[in-house]
């Protein structure tokens, strides 16, 4: 498995909004993991109970082999440890964050070459990675679980090639999420029947 974590954020194209977006959801970040600090987390229970743990239970009984129950406890265990860690990345033209996973796997390559155990959560990044066409045109986010695209292309190639992103995530398929609209959502259906 990739031991990195992604998100794509890809609303529009203009680098001004995305600028504001990349704003947002450092705020909205840093008010989550004030709440899971001061131990407000029975929304994310909610969350993790009545969606991710049934999907994953539904997605065995259909005979997913990578589908996997973990259970609140464990997962309420990690929760500040790991959103704490999440960088938020711009990624187009004007603003020049980059991407860090080769670095991450060389830091972490080079860790167990001196002898080290690397436990798996120190091995990747995890980053919300907010763009526009930089991201449509090719850029590929390791180990994407979450997508939040709003972005509409009446290109057909276009929309193909964005539909990537979307692909089989072997070991961990319970886990993706994909927020769109219902349109988007009908396209791609529409592209994947044709």
């Amino acid at each position: 498995g990739i031991p990195h974590n992604s998100m794509l954020v890809h609303v529009t194209r203009f680098n001004a909004v995305q600028r504001k977006i990349k704003e947002l959801v450092e705020e909205h970040l840093r008010a989550m993991v004030a709440r899971i600090m001061a131990g407000q987390l029975s929304e994310f229970r909610d969350l993790w109970e009545n969606n991710f743990k049934t999907t994953s239970e539904k997605m065995m009984q259909l005979g997913f082999k990578d589908a996997e129950i973990h259970e609140w406890d464990a997962v309420s265990r990690e929760l500040f440890e790991q959103t704490r860690k999440i960088k938020v990345k711009g990624i187009n033209g004007e603003i020049s964050d980059i991407l860090d996973y080769r670095e991450a796997d060389a830091i972490a390559r080079e860790r167990t070459l001196r002898g080290e155990d690397v436990p798996w959560e120190e091995r990747g990044i995890n980053v919300i990675a907010i763009g526009g066409d930089k991201l449509s045109r090719g850029l590929t986010l390791d180990g994407l679980t979450i997508s939040y695209y709003l972005r509409a292309s009446r290109m057909y190639d276009t929309r193909m090639q964005m539909g990537r992103w979307f692909g089989y995530r072997d070991g961990y398929n319970d886990l993706c999420r994909i927020y769109t609209t219902e349109e988007l959502a009908l396209w791609y259906r529409y592209i994947a029947l044709a």
